[in-house]
């Protein structure tokens, strides 16, 4: 019934994983799951829910068991956001994008909405966290975005110099400092876009990191205006894309988890263990 629906985009799901105070690790989620009978009683909030407010579902990774290891206590449910006891609101982002919070208060559904076994969410969610976090031989281009966006900056910038003067008269992209500044950064889009895997979701956020910054400061003060300001450049889009690009190394699991990664699953490095104080 439901996945015809997503596939013809009259319904939407979003992902109900990150919680406050867990940041990426999805182990450590509090949001509780309890039997009731035939179903379920769930309470607990979740944040950086993208795309709730149009969204009919949602998938939901709850704990089910606190006594066992927290990896092995989680239960993945499809929840319905027209439940009572759903409450979505909004989180204003310097990029100007909305996320949200969604407060879950004894929301009740039945267990046939649950998705794998009872305490077995961690190997339901496993496949889709691979493929965003770019591991496995058939991966999701997850990090296209931002080469979409690295590109599109770089060619709005190059079109504004390319009609823009300096106070004497000469094109902007005419000046061989500016030509180098702009060629550098196409080799370095080039680049993320030829680096695979996590690596690639590190080089792709931090080259577009650079790139707004870099075009941004090429274009001047009037680039620092946004598309409502009285005298904005390039119809603010310089400074839209600089607000943006810092999220993207948080987007999808951040660069952090992706390094991590990177030394365990792929130089073969020890897993890295927390120091205790004292």
């Amino acid at each position: 019934i439901i996945l015809p629906k997503v596939a013809d985009g009259t319904v939407r799901i979003c992902l109900g994983y990150t919680e406050p105070d867990c940041g990426s690790d999805l182990a450590a989620v509090r949001t509780r799951a309890t039997r009731d009978g035939d179903g379920w009683i769930i309470n607990g909030q979740k944040m950086f829910t993208t795309g709730a407010q149009h969204s009919q579902y949602c998938f939901l990774l709850t704990r089910t068991d606190p006594e066992v290891a927290k990896h092995k206590g989680l239960t993945v449910f499809l929840l319905p956001l027209d439940l009572p006891g759903v409450e979505i609101r909004p989180i204003g982002t310097l990029g100007g994008e909305r996320t949200n919070f969604v407060y879950l208060h004894d929301v009740r559904i039945d267990d046939s909405w649950r998705i794998g076994e009872v305490n077995n969410g961690w190997a339901v969610i496993a496949a889709p966290l691979n493929a965003e976090h770019s591991i496995g031989d058939d991966v999701a281009e997850v990090t296209s975005p931002y080469f979409t966006e690295c590109e599109r900056l770089w060619q709005v910038a190059v079109q504004w110099a390319s009609v823009a003067t300096d106070i004497h008269g000469n094109r902007i992209i005419d000046d061989q400092v500016v030509r180098a500044d702009l060629a550098q950064l196409a080799i370095d889009i080039e680049l993320a876009r030829s680096t695979p895997g996590p690596m690639g979701r590190i080089v792709c956020s931090e080259t577009l990191i650079r790139t707004a910054s870099k075009l941004l400061d090429l274009a001047g003060a009037q680039a620092f205006l946004s598309e409502t300001s009285d005298g904005s450049a390039l119809n603010g889009e310089l400074e839209e894309g600089y607000r943006y690009a810092p999220g993207t190394a948080i987007y999808g699991g951040s660069t952090d988890i992706a390094r991590n990664m990177i030394a365990e699953r792929i130089l073969g490095l020890p897993r890295s263990t927390p120091r205790r104080s004292g």
